[in-house]
């Protein structure tokens, strides 16, 4: 949603020819998050700011579910003393980058001056993944900062769970986004249209895993400006001001540059997305150890174990049915072993002691019993449309997606996607003064027309790709990516809960 900017001149500011940029870069070098200690704003030292984000999917060029890469930042800074030199041992950040600048966090401020008064908004939170020195031939030295949003916390970051049971999305995305290990990061989900049967991270990356299942509910997972992980049903761009109603007129007068164009790639006649469900299987063996286990007098070994399938639960083993602990003379010492088995989704730690105090103890034929998740024969929900826009059959295949385990939500993610790709969609691209407030998704309306581009363009559409530059003595400028509003949805209106009443079921539509 479009960012708070009451109490400020920012709306009546953006788009002035003359106005002072105001900004402010900083960099959390302790690791406080307080960013206010000495050296953690580097303002002076910005010679320029690029930031980007998108919505589109890389290949087909449209807003598709789940498919959303973190927003990215390039920062040049004047590096002629060496301050940002993990080499020059003169730094006054010297203890903090000694061995290199990554992962430090990262925010950025932009906006306008009203008089003498900065009034900036939050552009981009995240943290560094690079930084680069060159010097020019004339001399200068820079650094360049390389970073990426909050999403970049959770990107690289794996980890397991146990199995989940019917968990709507949202509330496996809250699972995942707030396992106890896991770097900390504020996060909000949309209530979730689909519920899953079964959820569950077997060492996977946790923004992949969070990508997956929204994209199993026709939704996504991206980083708000302020670092807030936000996941947003399909229907969210029904829903909310920021979306039903424009958020900046961008007319002629304030625009720079416009484009607009229209491509028959993302146009299909049939659309096919496959589900598979799971089940429960009966009792049987989920892992065998391949070779005898030894433990010393007295010592305690974890072993992890490794499923071919998921697992629903496991039983504690038997002693004679799934292993026998005997000393070197093969004398039965079951009695002396202790197991413990902590149980996750895909594998289990098996931690063994012996008890014995004065023998060393083999384990042999250790296994493990439990109850796998096994999917059933896999299925397709097939829509075709007969719009007549292409001659002869483009197939869009939404396939290979876990989470989607249920006819209801392929049901659903099919009949969406078939109204979505039915006829080729145009991109406006707008460049202009930037409007500080703006979030992906916003609403925004295209009012342009000039006397040499008649009838113009007069549309409302939504933000799927915004791009923002700022270099010093320079404008602080946007280009947009524009998706209009125009027969996006099968339906003018739909029933809403909490707004729509029953009494006029028949004048709204079902959302699918």
């Amino acid at each position: 949603m479009a960012q708070d900017y009451s109490g400020t001149s920012l709306e009546t500011n953006w788009y002035k020819a003359a106005i002072k940029i105001a900004r402010f870069v900083k960099v959390d070098w302790n690791g406080d998050g307080d960013f206010v200690d000495a050296n953690e704003d580097i303002t002076n030292r910005v010679l320029d700011v690029r930031l980007s984000s998108s919505l589109l999917d890389n290949l087909f060029g449209l807003p598709l579910m789940g498919r959303i890469a973190p927003a990215t930042a390039r920062i040049t800074l004047d590096n002629r003393d060496n301050f940002f030199s993990p080499d020059n041992a003169s730094s006054p950040i010297h203890a903090h980058i000694a061995n290199g600048i990554f992962q430090f966090a990262i925010i950025v401020d932009l906006g306008y001056y009203d008089d003498a008064t900065p009034e900036t908004l939050r552009q981009f939170t995240g943290r560094i993944d690079n930084c680069r020195e060159w010097e020019d031939p004339a001399g200068g030295k820079r650094a360049i900062l390389l970073c990426t949003d909050e999403l970049s916390i959770i990107e690289e970051y794996k980890h397991r769970t146990v199995l989940i049971s019917d968990n709507r999305v949202d509330q496996i995305i809250n699972t995942y986004l707030s396992v106890p290990a896991a770097p900390a990061i504020s996060h909000s989900q949309d209530y979730a249209h689909s519920t899953v049967p079964y959820a569950g991270m077997d060492d996977e990356s946790i923004l992949s895993e969070c990508q997956k299942v929204a994209a199993s509910d026709g939704g996504w997972i991206r980083a708000t400006k302020e670092g807030v992980a936000v996941f947003e049903r399909m229907t969210h761009w029904l829903e909310g001001t920021d979306h039903t109603a424009s958020n900046v007129t961008l007319d002629t007068g304030k625009s720079w540059w416009l484009q607009d164009s229209l491509s028959k790639e993302n146009i299909y006649t049939d659309v096919i997305v496959s589900w598979t469900p799971r089940r429960v299987s009966t009792l049987r063996i989920i892992w065998e150890s391949t070779e005898p286990i030894e433990l010393r007098p007295g010592e305690t070994k974890t072993i992890r174990a490794k499923f071919d399938n998921l697992v629903h639960s496991s039983i504690t083993p038997v002693a004679n049915v799934d292993y026998i602990a005997v000393t070197v003379g093969m004398r039965e010492i079951n009695s002396d072993l202790t197991i413990t088995v902590t149980g996750y989704c895909k594998q289990a730690d098996v931690e063994l002691t012996n008890g014995d105090a004065n023998q060393t103890m083999y384990v042999l034929e250790l296994q493990l019993r439990g109850y796998p998740l096994l999917g059933r024969e896999t299925h397709e929900v097939s829509k075709t449309h007969d719009a007549g826009i292409l001659i002869g059959k483009k197939e869009f295949l939404y396939q290979q997606l876990f989470y989607m385990q249920t006819e209801v939500q392929a049901e659903r993610v099919a009949s969406f996607l078939r109204d979505f790709l039915q006829r080729p969609r145009r991109l406006l691209g707008w460049r202009g003064p930037a409007v500080p407030w703006l979030e992906l998704g916003d609403r925004v309306h295209v009012d342009h027309k000039t006397a040499t581009y008649s009838p113009g363009i007069d549309v409302d559409g939504y933000v799927v790709a915004l791009n923002q530059s700022y270099a010093a003595g320079e404008m602080y400028e946007m280009q947009l990516t524009i998706l209009p509003v125009t027969n996006l949805w099968a339906e003018s209106t739909y029933f809403k809960m909490g707004t729509s009443k029953y009494k006029d079921v028949d004048s709204h539509a079902l959302f699918y």
